[in-house]
């Protein structure tokens, strides 16, 4: 008696497995190098070129960052790196509590050189009168 050969099945679809994990894995770097990109852009303050002294570097401690936009916008730099846009009125009570909780945390603030005055001086006297201690963030000038 003939013993029946079983013939093999040929697959003729391709195979998306290993597809679909790279496809993951990619997911999942974007998804964590996407804020690291947001910080690095942000938007753009044109500073003023002074020649100053650094901030004075605290233990694992990034500045609190305050921005002030040409359009005389204040935008908070979270520990995120996301800039939140408040008003003076909504900024300064968030600063202060954040100056509070960690007060060797230095807080720089970042004036675009086309922004009024008044505007960085109501944010550095309403600070300073209650105590805090604010550095004013410049460009070096392009000859250093």
């Amino acid at each position: 008696m003939p013993r029946r050969r079983r013939q093999r099945r040929i697959i003729n679809q391709m195979n998306v497995v290993p597809y679909i994990d790279v496809m993951l894995v990619l997911l999942i770097i974007f998804m964590i190098a996407s804020p690291m990109l947001d910080r690095a852009q942000g938007i753009k303050v044109e500073l003023p070129e002074v020649a100053a002294d650094p901030v004075p570097e605290t233990a694992n401690q990034l500045p609190i960052l305050i921005k002030v936009t040409a359009g005389g916008e204040f935008l908070l730099s979270d520990d995120v790196g996301i800039d939140q846009a408040l008003s003076l009125v909504a900024l300064a009570p968030r600063v202060l509590a954040i100056a509070q909780k960690q007060p060797t945390r230095p807080i720089v603030i970042g004036g675009d050189k086309a922004v009024a005055y008044g505007e960085v001086a109501k944010l550095i006297g309403f600070l300073k009168g209650r105590g805090v201690n604010v550095h004013l963030m410049t460009q070096a000038p392009a000859g250093e």
